[in-house]
C-alpha cells in the first residue's frame, strides 16, 4: 500500500518535487503545483476521451438517424486525430499526453461505420476499415520519416479547422444540430482547453500546442451554435427541409 501512495505521489510530482513534498514537505512550490495540475489534467482528459463519443453514438443509435451528420466532417476529424497519434507516438512522448487522440479516433471510427449502416452503404464501409487500419500500421511504421510525419501534424490544424467549419456551415444552413451532440461538443471543448496548457507543462511543442490552440477556438463556435439554435421550434425546422 505504501509503495502504491509513493508511486500516485511520484506521478504528480516527478524528480524534484516529490523530494520537496515527501522530504520537505514543501506542498505550495509554484512550479511543482504546476505539474501537478498538468499530470492531472492529462489523466483527466485521457479517461474522459474514453466516452467523449459515446453521447454521440447513443443518440445515433436511438434515433436510427445520421441527420446533420458528414462523412466528410468525421473524416477530417479522424485524421485530427489519428496524424497526432504517429507524431507523439514516434516522437515517444507519454501515453498521458496524447491518449485522448487515440481514444477519440476509436470512437469516430465507430461513428463512421454507424453512418454507413443507418445509410446502408455497406461498400463504402467495406473500403473504409481495411484501408484505414491499413495506413495506421503504416505512419507507425519504421518506413514513414520523422519528417513527413512533422508535416502531418502541422496539418491537423487545417484538417480541425475544416472539420469544425464544414459542421457550422451545416448546422447553419439547416437551422438546427439535428444528431449532434452538446455533451459531446462541450467534452471536446474542455479537452482542448486543457491540453493547452498540458502541452506547454508537458512536451513543449509548437506543432502540438497551435492545434490545441486552433481546435479550442473553433470548438467555442461549435458550443455557440448549440446556444443559437437550442430553442429553435420543431415547426421552424420542418419548414427549411421544405423549402
Amino acid at each position: 500500500m505504501q509503495v502504491k501512495m509513493e508511486n500516485l505521489i511520484g506521478y504528480f510530482f516527478p524528480g524534484e518535487c516529490y523530494e520537496k513534498v515527501v522530504s520537505d514537505y514543501n506542498f505550495f512550490d509554484a512550479d511543482c503545483l504546476k505539474f501537478a495540475l498538468a499530470r492531472w489534467l492529462s489523466l483527466s482528459v485521457v479517461l474522459g476521451s474514453i466516452a467523449v463519443k459515446l453521447p454521440q453514438i447513443i443518440k445515433i443509435l436511438r434515433s436510427n438517424s445520421t441527420e446533420n451528420l458528414s462523412y466528410m466532417v468525421n473524416l477530417l476529424e479522424l485524421a485530427a486525430c489519428t496524424f497526432p497519434v504517429c507524431y507523439n507516438y514516434a516522437k515517444e512522448f507519454p501515453f498521458r499526453t496524447w491518449g485522448e487522440s487515440f481514444f477519440v479516433g476509436i470512437q469516430v471510427v465507430i461513428i463512421i461505420m454507424l453512418m454507413c449502416m443507418v445509410r446502408k452503404q455497406m461498400s463504402f464501409l467495406l473500403v473504409f476499415v481495411p484501408t484505414y487500419c491499413g495506413l495506421v500500421w503504416y505512419l507507425t511504421s519504421e518506413y514513414v520519416p520523422m519528417n513527413v510525419l512533422m508535416t502531418l501534424q502541422g496539418s491537423v490544424v487545417f484538417l480541425v479547422i475544416g472539420s469544425r467549419m464544414t459542421q457550422i456551415l451545416t448546422t447553419y444552413q439547416s437551422g438546427t444540430t439535428g444528431q449532434l451532440s452538446f455533451i459531446t461538443a462541450f467534452m471536446t471543448w474542455m479537452g482542448t482547453a486543457a491540453r493547452v496548457f498540458t502541452t506547454i507543462q508537458e512536451t513543449q511543442d509548437l506543432l502540438i500546442l497551435t492545434t490545441f490552440l486552433v481546435s479550442t477556438t473553433v470548438n467555442t463556435l461549435v458550443l455557440f451554435q448549440f446556444y443559437w439554435y437550442w430553442n429553435v421550434p420543431m415547426k421552424t425546422i420542418d419548414q427549411k427541409k421544405k423549402e
